[in-house]
């Protein structure tokens, strides 16, 4: 019985990834020299990637038939990100993108990150940090007041003073009236 156990879990290496079909097929390397072609890779709901070529995987030979393996699991041991903590989690790719949902707050790395969403993108956070240049294509509106960079001057400031300033006059020593364009 131990002996047939043992026939139906196993170690393999990954030699190829195809990624075209409903469910992705493997090449896969069981044993010394035990080469299997088109082994289905089963993954987690929600999640897919393509494991690189080298890969370590766990191969199932359901009832022991090595005519039929199944992959359970594919890991890149120099790619998985390491030092989380028992509850974290993250996903990654061998480009070095990552999301880590750690237990206090979650971090995504990439070099270019994009949100396509249909009707609008909501964030909602006490605070908003940007730290780079802000580009956009149509206007913008706040319910606050804008401030300049050192927070001494706001929108509604700058409109305060425009609408109640007024000049000297040099030809008869005076002062003009307030705008009668407000802004």
């Amino acid at each position: 019985m131990i002996e047939k156990l043992k026939a139906m879990i196993g170690r393999c290496i990954i030699a190829a990834v195809s990624d075209k079909s409903k469910t992705q097929t493997l090449q896969i390397e069981a044993f010394a020299g035990d080469i299997h072609d088109e082994v289905e890779r089963l993954q987690q709901f929600g999640f897919s990637g393509v494991p690189l070529d080298g890969a370590e995987g766990i191969v199932l030979f359901v009832a022991g038939n090595h005519d039929h393996p199944v992959v359970i699991c594919a890991e890149n041991r120099s790619l998985r990100v390491r030092n989380l903590k028992a509850g974290e989690s993250a996903q990654y790719n061998s480009s070095g993108h990552k999301i880590v949902l750690y237990h206090d707050r979650c971090e995504i790395t990439t070099p270019r990150f994009v949100v396509d969403a249909a009707t609008e993108a909501v964030i909602k956070a006490p605070l908003i940090e940007l730290d780079g240049e802000v580009v956009g294509t149509k206007s913008a509106v706040f319910a606050g007041n804008v401030a300049d960079k050192g927070g001494s001057h706001t929108m509604q400031g700058m409109r305060t003073t425009y609408n109640g300033h007024t000049h000297h006059e040099n030809d008869v020593n005076g002062e003009t009236a307030a705008p009668t364009q407000q802004m």
